[in-house]
């Protein structure tokens, strides 16, 4: 029974079987052929015995998959499967394997010879959109034999492979050396902090050329009779909290994603800077009302306990209630913080309505508003336009890209920091609001 199951022909012996039936045909015309289709039959049926003994008579070859515990959203992840060559002669291996269903793949089959007793790993890659468990199924590894003929199928482990699919953290280390970088190639630039824009007090040292004169603590220098300077370090341990906006508005896909997923990688990516810049990152979800909160920490599982929050994440399609969210801040965060929040408004109309609760909320701490391009209407406006139709709609993508222009200015008039960005850029243009903030001077 088992042999039934994991045997199959190949189409080397459907071919082979059409020339004798072919032999047999002629033989009828040329009765001499009759004797050679039987020969010829006879050998076929032999070889593929024999074919079906030197593949079965060997342990089966069993393929392993290998993955990650975890994928990353939205970046490529890679999966590797090993397999084995038992046998005394070269093998051709044909493997399936069965991708979780949410990637609706059916590609996965891939090619490898392998020597005798080789072993070889066979790699693809997967890129996850949405967060959540993916389970794969089987993954099936089709032996066949120099004569071809037939091919023995072994499956891996038949036992439910599950992967969690976390927010992303495969770029989390290149964001990271942002901290202390003075330029990102190809993704944006900023200053490196200097001792002039530091905030916290660190040190006193001995005066060296190119210190500012304004450095200079007189009074130090009097009592050591040389020239003393104050030095200054960036001021640390500053609450930043990242308030995610997870209503309705949040759902609109680019490029397969969710801007609630952009928004939950770069929350993970600022975070991960934060840390890195001894400050506490924390954590608010909100829709029409708040769902989810995790107090600013500097403790070293603050960035998992971030990633486990936003694993499960969705949006509930209600409206956003800012007003909740602005009782929730002042309850839940009483001394002043940075606010980073990621959220997208389709009008100036809902952006005027929104406006009184967000600058309350400016007064009390520091705002920073962060807001999405819509790609799709750029990459619209900018296409040739073949008819009047394709004409109005470009001026209407034209209309709506300066009113999202027009929110960003009224934000920045009414005294609150704004900035526009496209999803995929959003990670690195957060990293460098941050930073940014970090090197102004308290006034």
């Amino acid at each position: 029974m088992k042999l039934y199951r994991n045997l199959f022909v190949n189409s080397r012996f459907f071919y082979a079987g059409w020339a004798v039936i072919a032999l047999f045909v002629m033989a009828v015309l040329v009765p001499v052929l009759y004797w050679v289709a039987v020969l010829s039959g006879m050998v076929l049926l032999m070889l593929a015995a024999v074919d079906i003994l030197i593949l079965f008579r060997t342990p089966e070859p069993k393929p392993q998959r290998i993955t990650a515990e975890r994928f990353s959203n939205g970046d490529k992840n890679e999966v590797a499967i090993t397999l084995q060559n038992p046998y005394a002669f070269r093998v051709k291996v044909i493997v399936r394997d069965e991708a979780p269903v949410e990637f609706q793949r059916r590609d996965t089959q891939m090619l490898m010879l392998l020597e005798p007793g080789d072993e070889k790993q066979l790699r693809y890659m997967l890129r996850p959109v949405r967060r959540g468990s993916y389970s794969f199924g089987l993954c099936r590894a089709f032996y066949e034999s120099p004569l071809g003929l037939v091919q023995r199928m072994v499956c891996g482990a038949e036992e439910e492979w599950t992967v969690k699919v976390y927010p992303s953290f495969h770029h989390m280390k290149t964001y990271e050396l942002m901290a202390v970088a003075d330029r990102k190639p190809d993704v944006g630039s900023y200053q490196v902090r200097t001792e002039a824009l530091a905030l916290e007090f660190d040190q006193i040292r001995d005066y060296a050329q190119g210190d500012e004169i304004r450095a200079i603590n007189w009074a130090a220098s009097a009592r050591v009779n040389k020239l003393m300077v104050n030095q200054y370090r960036e001021e640390r341990a500053q609450q930043v909290y990242m308030l995610i906006d997870s209503g309705r508005v949040m759902e609109m896909p680019f490029s397969g994603m969710t801007l609630l997923d952009y928004a939950i990688n770069a929350t993970l990516a600022l975070s991960r800077v934060v840390l890195q810049k001894q400050d506490k990152p924390g954590l608010m979800t909100f829709s029409s009302r708040m769902n989810q909160f995790v107090p600013a920490s500097s403790d070293t599982a603050q960035q998992q306990l971030l990633m486990e929050n936003l694993y499960r994440m969705e949006t509930d399609y209600s409206e956003s209630g800012y007003e909740a969210m602005y009782l929730a801040v002042r309850r839940m965060i009483t001394s002043r913080s940075t606010l980073l929040l990621f959220s997208n408004v389709e009008s100036m109309h809902s952006l005027k309505r929104k406006l009184p609760v967000l600058q309350r909320l400016n007064k009390r701490h520091v705002l920073v508003v962060i807001l999405f391009r819509n790609n799709e209407l750029e990459d619209l406006h900018e296409s040739p336009a073949s008819g009047v139709a394709d004409i109005y709609d470009k001026a209407m993508a034209g209309r709506m890209m300066l009113e999202k222009e027009e929110m960003v200015r009224t934000l920045r008039k009414a005294g609150i920091r704004a900035m526009l960005t496209r999803p995929e850029q959003l990670s690195v243009q957060a990293i460098n609001a941050y930073l940014r903030l970090k090197r102004e001077r308290v006034s």
